[in-house]
Protein backbone atom coordinates (compact mmCIF):
# COMPACT_ATOMS: atom_id res chain seq x y z
CA UNK A 1 0.00 0.00 0.00
CA UNK A 2 1.41 3.24 -0.89
CA UNK A 3 1.36 5.76 2.17
CA UNK A 4 2.26 9.58 1.08
CA UNK A 5 2.73 12.31 4.14
CA UNK A 6 2.26 15.41 3.21
CA UNK A 7 3.42 18.23 5.32
CA UNK A 8 2.33 21.69 6.52
CA UNK A 9 4.60 23.42 3.14
CA UNK A 10 3.13 20.88 1.14
CA UNK A 11 5.87 18.56 0.44
CA UNK A 12 5.38 14.79 0.22
CA UNK A 13 7.13 11.61 0.59
CA UNK A 14 5.62 8.16 -0.48
CA UNK A 15 6.66 4.55 -0.61
CA UNK A 16 5.48 1.38 -1.63
CA UNK A 17 7.30 -2.11 -3.04
CA UNK A 18 10.17 -0.17 -2.94
CA UNK A 19 9.09 2.50 -5.11
CA UNK A 20 9.27 6.32 -4.05
CA UNK A 21 7.38 9.33 -4.61
CA UNK A 22 8.85 13.01 -3.65
CA UNK A 23 7.11 16.24 -4.07
CA UNK A 24 5.20 18.92 -3.38
CA UNK A 25 1.31 20.11 -3.65
CA UNK A 26 -0.04 23.60 -3.83
CA UNK A 27 -3.09 24.84 -2.84
CA UNK A 28 -4.70 26.43 -6.90
CA UNK A 29 -8.01 27.41 -5.60
CA UNK A 30 -9.28 27.08 -1.82
CA UNK A 31 -13.01 27.23 -2.71
CA UNK A 32 -13.10 24.11 -5.08
CA UNK A 33 -9.91 22.38 -2.87
CA UNK A 34 -8.15 22.54 -6.06
CA UNK A 35 -3.84 21.66 -5.62
CA UNK A 36 -1.13 21.96 -8.04
CA UNK A 37 0.96 18.67 -7.71
CA UNK A 38 4.56 17.83 -9.01
CA UNK A 39 6.27 14.75 -8.21
CA UNK A 40 9.54 12.61 -8.82
CA UNK A 41 8.99 8.81 -8.70
CA UNK A 42 12.23 6.55 -8.49
CA UNK A 43 12.88 3.23 -8.01
CA UNK A 44 9.56 2.35 -10.18
CA UNK A 45 10.40 0.74 -13.07
CA UNK A 46 8.58 2.24 -15.82
CA UNK A 47 6.84 4.71 -13.73
CA UNK A 48 10.44 7.00 -13.54
CA UNK A 49 10.26 10.28 -13.97
CA UNK A 50 8.65 13.57 -13.08
CA UNK A 51 4.74 13.89 -13.16
CA UNK A 52 2.42 17.52 -12.64
CA UNK A 53 -1.21 17.09 -12.61
CA UNK A 54 -3.50 18.09 -10.16
CA UNK A 55 -5.37 17.21 -6.87
CA UNK A 56 -9.17 17.78 -4.84
CA UNK A 57 -10.04 16.68 -1.70
CA UNK A 58 -13.35 14.54 -1.91
CA UNK A 59 -16.15 13.65 0.77
CA UNK A 60 -15.97 9.89 1.34
CA UNK A 61 -17.33 9.06 3.87
CA UNK A 62 -15.95 12.29 5.98
CA UNK A 63 -15.16 15.87 4.98
CA UNK A 64 -11.81 15.89 2.67
CA UNK A 65 -11.02 12.25 3.69
CA UNK A 66 -9.93 11.12 0.07
CA UNK A 67 -7.41 12.98 -2.17
CA UNK A 68 -7.64 11.99 -5.85
CA UNK A 69 -4.65 12.97 -8.09
CA UNK A 70 -4.23 12.84 -11.56
CA UNK A 71 -0.90 13.61 -13.09
CA UNK A 72 1.24 12.72 -16.33
CA UNK A 73 4.43 13.14 -17.98
CA UNK A 74 5.13 13.09 -21.67
CA UNK A 75 4.44 9.23 -21.60
CA UNK A 76 2.28 8.12 -18.86
CA UNK A 77 -1.35 9.66 -17.07
CA UNK A 78 -1.62 8.56 -13.75
CA UNK A 79 -4.69 8.78 -10.97
CA UNK A 80 -5.07 7.99 -7.79
CA UNK A 81 -7.18 7.96 -4.49
CA UNK A 82 -5.25 8.18 -1.49
CA UNK A 83 -7.47 7.82 1.62
CA UNK A 84 -6.98 10.25 4.76
CA UNK A 85 -5.13 8.39 7.97
CA UNK A 86 -5.85 9.82 10.94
Amino acid sequence: NLVIEIDESGQFLGTDSGCVIIGNAQIVDPNYLMLKVSFDVGNCGNLNGSYSGLGTLLDTQSANDTLLVSASNDAISLWAFFARVQ
